[in-house]
């Protein structure tokens, strides 16, 4: 198999680096360019399917990109509201890359740490002890700027705005 892949690649004028270059079954899944490709079996098909969503180390990164962009040094910088407007580029640009494939997930799970790091920003900006719970936090956030209801992101039916 290797050797076919390396007639095909000498064809058109690519070469195979051999030490990141391994044959694996597609059942054991590989990373490639960000995403995580598995074959699997689906239920719903009745035969088996190849899936393909974020791999773990492309959700890491965007995590700490997040991380980096709400910690206590940007809190120095930056007000919870501009590092809102500098994280939403960067979770569109992420989700816009990988919104062909399954991320739901993923997607799910970034959205919350987002939210949670911009819920961190807001208390430790106005002093509002850790113990509070998120809806208390929220009622505190919506009286002090006077909304009746309000989201950091502002997530409204799946888009951000």
């Amino acid at each position: 198999a290797k050797k076919k892949l390396d007639e095909i690649m000498e064809d058109i004028g690519l070469t195979m680096n051999t030490e990141k270059t391994r044959i694996v079954k597609a059942e054991e899944g590989f990373d490639f360019l960000g995403f995580r490709f598995v074959r699997q079996y689906s239920r719903w098909r009745k035969k088996r399917v190849t899936r393909w969503f974020p791999s773990p180390k492309s959700e890491m990164r965007i995590r700490e990109r997040i991380l980096s962009l709400t910690d206590n040094r940007a809190l120095a910088l930056m007000t919870p509201e501009e590092a809102k407007e500098k994280l939403i580029p960067v979770l569109r640009g992420w989700g816009n890359y990988f919104a062909h494939s399954l991320a739901s997930k993923s997607f799910t799970g970034i959205w919350r740490y987002a939210q949670c790091r911009l819920m961190y920003m807001h208390c430790r900006q106005h002093n509002i002890p850790s113990h509070w719970k998120n809806r208390d936090i929220l009622k505190a956030q919506s009286l002090h700027y006077g909304h009746k209801t309000t989201t950091f992101l502002g997530k409204r039916n799946n888009t951000m705005s």
